[in-house]
């Protein structure tokens, strides 16, 4: 077994990445990662290790898993959000950062609201109903799933973050547990499944390592927006706010399918790589937005 420096490590971790057909610049970040989840530490901290050693072999396993695609989140078991660690596995899509910015939008709109009713719908993992959770200390957020599976990861990362007692989890389809529960909301946020199915076997392998069921968006991409603007509004507060992730390409006819429901679109929300990314609407029997 041979052991080299954290700046060595790093390097040939990341030419082995890269020499499997990952991008260099996601190779480097990877191998980073991967590092200082070993050591304990976050990536930006390995400066403050530079002379510490580890045995290159200890890391076979988990750089084959990467070259072959499986996600780092995977690799890892969780991730950071919202400056939170969420605990990933196949069960649900990985979160990814770039939903961040949508995240914080939701929390400025309600941070003034003294109760905040909300709904994760299509929630994987629990990121955007448990960030909101833990921001908003005094919101109730129900999450949804159809995945009973993802529903349990959900749970156990509103343990791990400390958000459980506020949070209630239900199996079902979209809207319906919330129609059945009778719970109206403040806001609701859905990530639904976004990509055009001819689409999907071009993904990178990472992506396509989440459940189908969290990408297969039909033919067009479009087809639970036109589920969402449709149910929604039976469960939504009479001031209530809708908050949608969506496709680069996708922002304009989803915009269209809500004016055509009622819906009034307020904020355009872009990701940290300037790409359209989300869309905050409300009802428009809504107050104007401050």
């Amino acid at each position: 077994m041979t052991a080299y420096k954290i700046p060595v490590l790093v390097t040939r971790f990341g030419d082995l990445l890269q020499q499997c057909g990952i991008e260099e610049r996601e190779a480097r970040a990877m191998a980073r990662q991967l590092v200082a989840f070993r050591l304990k530490v976050q990536p930006k901290e390995l400066i403050m290790h530079l002379d510490k050693e580890l045995e290159a072999d200890d890391f076979r396993d988990d750089l084959n898993k990467l070259a072959s695609g499986v996600p780092l989140q995977h690799v890892l078991g969780e991730t950071c959000f919202m400056g939170l660690t969420f605990k990933c596995s196949p069960a649900a899509h990985v979160p990814r950062q770039d939903s961040e910015p949508l995240v914080e939008a939701a929390i400025e709109l309600m941070r003034t609201h003294p109760g905040p009713i909300i709904a994760d719908v299509c929630c994987g993992a629990g990121t955007y109903g448990l960030s909101l959770a833990r921001y908003l200390p005094k919101a109730q957020v129900a999450l949804t799933d159809l995945s009973a599976a993802a529903i349990e990861l959900a749970r156990e990362n509103s343990r791990l973050i400390g958000v459980e007692e506020r949070c209630g989890f239900a199996t079902g389809d979209m809207f319906a547990p919330l129609a059945e529960a009778g719970i109206r909301c403040d806001l609701i946020a859905v990530n639904p499944p976004y990509v055009k199915t001819e689409e999907i076997p071009s993904l990178p392998p990472q992506v396509r390592c989440d459940p189908i069921s969290s990408l297969d968006g039909g033919n067009d991409g479009l087809l639970f927006y036109r589920r969402i603007v449709k149910e929604a509004p039976s469960v939504m507060a009479d001031h209530g706010w809708l908050l949608l992730e969506h496709g680069e390409d996708q922002q304009q006819p989803i915009c269209r399918l809500l004016e055509q429901q009622g819906f009034e679109v307020c904020v355009l929300i872009p990701d940290y790589g300037h790409r359209e990314r989300g869309i905050l609407a409300r009802l428009k029997t809504g107050e104007p937005l401050n």
